[in-house]
């Protein structure tokens, strides 16, 4: 019955800004919402409304995460990349962009185009700054 009102609500430690992405166990079988917040935490939760696991990334997670047939990506604003199993949140690989004296900042959208996932970020350096995908 949609009928446009609220099923349940979740609480987390902080703010969330990113658009939530929705994954399952399975191709044909979606059964959870992903998003991240800005208390540094990748949230899944069921469709009922029920925690199923929290990811830390270390720092404030303000960008919408991006997914895959069978991966969800996320990033930290200080620049720690993750691709995690939909499924139970076990993290397959991680990058961190923060390194040789640059500070990275994510805080727009990953994308996904065929098998590439693209990061928007500003780094930083002492006196200027840069736009890198």
């Amino acid at each position: 019955m949609a009928t446009g009102a609220v099923q349940w609500t979740f609480p987390v430690g902080d703010a969330v800004f990113g658009q939530p992405v929705v994954a399952g166990d399975r191709v044909d079988r979606v059964d959870r919402v992903l998003f991240g917040s800005r208390d540094g935490h990748v949230y899944a939760v069921s469709f009922e409304g029920r925690e199923l696991y929290r990811v830390s990334l270390g720092g404030p997670v303000i960008a919408s995460l991006a997914s895959t047939e069978g991966s969800v990506f996320a990033a930290s604003v200080p620049g720690r990349i993750l691709c995690l199993d939909p499924t139970d949140g076990r993290e397959r690989w991680r990058l961190d962009l923060n390194g040789g004296g640059a500070e990275p900042h994510v805080f727009a959208p990953l994308r996904i185009h065929g098998n590439r996932l693209y990061v928007p970020s500003e780094t930083r350096t002492p006196g200027s700054a840069v736009g890198i995908v």
